[in-house]
């Protein structure tokens, strides 16, 4: 559920955008980053590229099915991006990510559960499931 700036690329995303995370969070980044408020196509980076840096360690994206706010299809897409990073790369379906749906089998993982923006009780069961593979 980190959305914008966390897991979800910026590119085409719904949800926050950099205009809007750097208005309401201006101290969270450094001022280069300013000009990229509505230019997101223009950034030499995405926050994929975060993502891989996280390999060869193993990364577990969480979602929330109404945190549309965090973007889960981007940060699922996110998964995709980085998955050549890691040797077992993003294991998933091909299709746009659903209620439940939880992709545990890669160095990447993804899970999307309902509700809302915070860390569940469920998020931490598949965390511990992730880990445990």
């Amino acid at each position: 559920d980190s959305g914008s700036c966390g897991a979800a690329i910026a590119r085409g995303k719904g949800g926050e955008t950099v205009e809007q995370i750097c208005a309401r969070f201006p101290f969270w980044f450094c001022e280069k980053f300013n000009d990229y408020r509505e230019k997101e196509e223009k950034m030499p980076f995405d926050q994929h590229y975060l993502a891989a840096c996280i390999a060869p360690r193993k990364l577990l994206i969480g979602s929330a099915s109404e945190d549309a706010w965090a973007d889960p299809v981007a940060e699922m897409l996110c998964c995709l991006a980085a998955s050549a990073a890691f040797e077992k790369g993003f294991v998933c379906e091909d299709r746009l990510p659903e209620v439940d749906d939880c992709y545990l089998d890669g160095d990447i993982g993804y899970q999307l559960r309902r509700g809302l923006h915070y860390f569940s009780r469920t998020d931490w069961q598949r965390l511990m499931q992730f880990v445990m593979k």
